[in-house]
């Protein structure tokens, strides 16, 4: 399922914007609204599953690193990979590029378990760490190496800009509501 490029555009932005606020909802209890918010989550990184081989690979990269590193450990986020993998299914689940599933699996382990141990660090390695940058750089590389097409690319960006912006506005609004 290969959808236009704008729309492949916005639904990563989404889908990081969406993952930070199911996080962030998550960590402040079991709310109706973290189980929403999660299955939103979950049907966007669905469709990025099956779009293509390539955002296949970034995303479930993102998903099996992430989880390798004990983060999926609240039960709204496993509700939403429950989703995620329901809604990849449904929509065409496409086999990840293996070299890029396992680049990216890596990198975004790296800057997992990086930002749990050295993201407070007063340094340029606790900067890298809290802005997860090994990944960043990564997915960069492989544009300008040319074997990541741009438009996954800008993508990849645009989910990780999403989810450091609903971050940054997030810790600006203080507590979330909760709907039980």
């Amino acid at each position: 399922m290969i959808l236009p490029t704008v729309l492949l555009l916005i639904i990563f932005l989404a889908a990081g914007i969406s993952l930070k606020i199911t996080d962030t909802t998550g960590e402040r209890g079991h709310s109706v609204l973290s189980y929403l918010l999660a299955g939103l989550s979950g049907v966007l990184f669905g469709i990025l599953i099956s779009e293509s081989k390539i955002s296949s690979a970034i995303m479930l990269g993102i998903v099996i690193g992430v989880m390798a590193s004990a983060k999926v450990n609240k039960p709204n986020l496993v509700f939403g990979l429950a989703v995620a993998i329901i809604t990849a299914i449904i929509c065409g689940f496409t086999i990840p590029t293996l070299w890029l599933f396992l680049a990216v699996t890596t990198f975004a382990f790296i800057d997992e378990v990086g930002h749990n141990r050295y993201s407070k660090l007063k340094s340029p390695l606790g900067w890298f760490f809290q802005y997860r940058c090994s990944l960043k750089v990564a997915i960069i590389f492989l544009m300008i190496m040319t074997v990541l097409p741009l438009v996954y690319c800008m993508g990849f960006l645009l989910f990780d800009a999403g989810y450091e912006a609903a971050s940054a506005l997030l810790d600006r609004l203080g507590p979330m509501p909760r709907f039980k």
